[in-house]
């Protein structure tokens, strides 16, 4: 396993029980729990776009920017919603 992904798992298994009042099915890849999760390639670099962000809010403070890393994939309870 990647630095990135043990830190990325570590940070999600830290704060899922802090959701309040959220079913707790969150934090692990495991059987019984949601399976929320983002494909990341990290040596993909892009550029902030208004035009392009997948958000009901198009405003952004770094258009233009240049960033390294771009999710590739998203699923929400085992079902991909985004795919590059």
């Amino acid at each position: 396993m990647s630095n990135n992904l043990f830190f990325s798992a570590v940070d999600c298994e830290t704060i899922a029980p802090y959701l309040g009042d959220i079913k707790i099915e969150k934090g692990t890849l495991s059987i019984g729990r949601d399976a929320d999760f983002c494909i990341v390639d990290l040596n993909k670099p892009w550029i902030v776009k208004q035009e392009n962000l997948h958000s009901k809010s198009k405003n952004t403070s770094i258009e233009n920017k240049k960033l390294q890393g771009k999710v590739i994939n998203t699923f929400v309870k085992g079902e991909e919603l985004f795919k590059l």
